[in-house]
């Protein structure tokens, strides 16, 4: 190879680009934006909200439901709540490996009512 020729080679005028190289936007040159964190909604299911609350007739009623719907829970607490003149319950159970559940009650059919004579 004849290094002397390559480099004392010289271009003419005839040989050199006409226009200049299109360049790309420098919005193309960015890397794409992250995709926006998707938020979840929490789950909402029988009695997690006072919407979805379980309607029942006595406190055994709520035990029961507890009992029959999260088996191996148990209570850690309870609380009455009004919300607009409607009274709930509102219990807190867990299991063994630390799991919660919170369900809301509608106790109105017998709270703060007087027994009939």
């Amino acid at each position: 190879m004849d290094l002397k020729n390559i480099f004392s080679r010289r271009q003419k005028p005839d040989d050199l680009p006409t226009s200049e190289p299109e360049l790309a936007p420098a919005e193309a040159a960015k890397p794409p934006a992250p995709p926006a964190p998707v938020e979840t909604a929490p789950a909402v299911y029988p009695g997690s909200t006072l919407e979805t609350a379980i309607v029942v007739g006595s406190v055994h009623d709520e035990y029961e439901w507890m009992k029959q719907n999260y088996p191996g829970y148990g209570p850690i607490s309870q609380k009455l709540i009004d919300v607009r003149g409607r009274p709930y319950a509102v219990m807190t159970w867990s299991n063994d490996s630390a799991d919660r559940v919170t369900i809301h009650f509608d106790i109105s059919s017998f709270f703060r009512k007087r027994p009939q004579n």
